[in-house]
């Protein structure tokens, strides 16, 4: 196992060593050497040996030259100064560290590193059990070692090391199998999610009331599959250990590509959750508050879906799914999930508004007419484990609008309502059962006399009542419109009196003039 100056320095730290142009980046020592050598040894020495020479600072500097990697005892300013000037990476500790004993420590700790890297190999290799792999990790530590997948699930706990009993928060993780949500609101709370989840570093999260932690992250296909993280319990985690860690991530990774066994399953993003739950597959529900956490969503904030269809020659052009992507980019805190037929986009909001604070304003019309696209605008909702429902609702729209013939453009569900229950109804039922028995005797009057007082009725329930809108909307005289409801009340005894009363009427008028259309256009 490769160790850097950075590592040793941790476990130096009770003589405060100095670094000198030590980083934490990259594993480059392979082994450690007493300085000094002999005069046949040092003529073989190169500058860019991966090997650690410990000595006193008198023995460097009688030296020619210095090595590239040094752990100098005594010397003190004169030692920083002297392995600054040779541009040499260093670790000064004071006289009383003694040479004998540090390079023997030094020593042991490559050998330890060794034996542990070896246990993990081996681990490994015969497909051990997660458990078994997390302990061998922790070795590297002396600390609590788990791995967890991208929606914060614990996947594994190392067994060796525990917090203590005090620690509630660990023993929430222990409890439920994922992060602590105390931790994760804590983590939020100090804006580190987003660090956390795409940092390519190692990170030490230090927050108030928790233990340190140290976690690195693993990235296939630049996403993040799996943390591996390090819990200060009984020892302490040092950002020196960052690139221990690192490494350390990197091998499990490559492990769990080819053995799935420690997971159990893929892990998946916010995205595949969202498809999922859009598609009415049972989901983790504790992975799925996860994800929105780290969003900064709840699920009883306000959303709404909007599901896009792309024009016929943008499908045939290739063009589609860049055009619609550039779309909803345009929508602030949203999440695009596109299917084979068209593309749902998942709008977040903390209060419910209007279209235009929704981002489905006079800019977005524009720019779905101007890739020829439609888009079915669902009904707000606060319940987000309604997604499934509301998904329908909004590709209910798409096909609702579509049957009139209407052009590119967005589409509101809510106008398309009862048309939409009329529809659902019909599967079951004949829907002329549910219509007013003085609506259907006006459209028996209005098939035997070649009328349409069913029409007028409904313009006039639809414009609020309004005689003036209502006759404006037929293209009639406002004492026609007078004349023909006066007609309808005489032949069928209609009442609109009461909002219940015109409820219903209002229904019966939509189910009678759809079923026309229908014919109409069958015809």
């Amino acid at each position: 196992m490769r160790l850097n100056l950075a590592v040793l320095a941790h476990h130096l730290r009770r003589w405060r060593p100095v670094l000198v142009n030590v980083g934490t980046e990259g594993l480059d020592l392979c082994d450690v050497r007493p300085c000094p050598l002999t005069p046949e040894a040092l003529s073989k020495v190169r500058r860019e040996d991966e090997t650690l020479f410990v000595g006193a600072y008198e023995t460097f500097a009688e030296l020619s030259f210095a090595p590239l990697h040094a752990l100098c005892v005594g010397g003190s300013d004169e030692a920083r100064a002297f392995f600054e000037g040779r541009e040499s990476r260093a670790v000064v500790l004071p006289p009383g560290a003694g040479v004998d004993e540090t390079f023997e420590e030094c020593l042991r700790l490559f050998r330890q590193f060794d034996s542990n890297a070896q246990l993990l190999m081996e681990a490994m290799l015969v497909g051990s059990d997660a458990t078994t792999v997390m302990d061998i990790c922790s070795r590297f530590f002396d600390n609590p070692v788990f791995l967890l997948n991208e929606a914060l699930r614990v996947v594994a706990l190392c067994t060796t090391h525990k917090h203590l009993d005090s620690d509630l928060s660990w023993r929430e993780t222990e409890t439920t199998g994922y992060i602590s949500g105390r931790l994760l609101d804590a983590m939020g709370e100090a804006g580190l999610l987003r660090e956390l989840e795409y940092s390519k570093e190692a990170i030490l999260v230090t927050l108030d009331g928790f233990p340190r932690r140290l976690v690195a992250n693993v990235f296939q296909a630049g996403r993040r599959t799996v943390s591996l993280c390090v819990d200060e319990a009984e020892s302490l985690v040092s950002p020196l250990q960052g690139a221990l860690l690192r490494r350390l991530a990197d091998m499990v990774g490559v492990y769990l590509e080819t053995n799935r066994r420690i997971l159990g399953y893929r892990p998946i993003s916010f995205v595949d959750t969202l498809r999922a739950v859009i598609a009415g597959e049972d989901v983790d529900k504790a992975e799925l508050n996860a994800f929105l956490r780290l969003r900064g969503w709840g699920t009883g904030d306000c959303y709404r879906v909007a599901a896009f269809r792309p024009a016929r020659m943008d499908v045939e052009l290739g063009t589609a799914r860049f055009n619609l992507q550039s779309l909803c980019s345009a929508v602030p805190d949203a999440v695009l999930v596109e299917g084979q037929e068209d593309a749902l986009l998942l709008v977040h909001r903390c209060a419910d508004g209007d279209d235009e604070s929704w981002g489905f304003g006079e800019e977005m019309a524009g720019g779905v007419l101007g890739i020829g696209a439609s888009v079915g605008l669902g009904m707000t909702f606060r319940d987000f484990f309604l997604l499934h429902d509301e998904a329908l609702l909004a590709r209910s729209t798409l096909g609702l609008c579509g049957r009139d013939g209407s052009a590119p453009g967005i589409y509101r569900y809510r106008d398309y309502l009862v048309d939409h229950m009329v529809e659902l109804c019909s599967r079951e039922v004949d829907v002329r059962c549910l219509c007013d028995p003085a609506v259907l005797a006006l459209d028996e009057y209005d098939r035997r006399h070649g009328t349409d007082l069913v029409g007028s009725v409904s313009a006039y329930i639809e414009a609020g009542s309004s005689i003036v809108r209502a006759a404006r909307e037929l293209f009639v005289h406002r004492n026609t419109l007078v004349y023909r409801l006066n007609r309808a009340r005489e032949v069928s005894g209609l009442d609109f009196e009461g909002p219940l009363a015109t409820t219903h009427i209002a229904l019966s008028c939509r189910i009678l003039l759809g079923k026309k259309k229908g014919a109409a256009t069958e015809g």
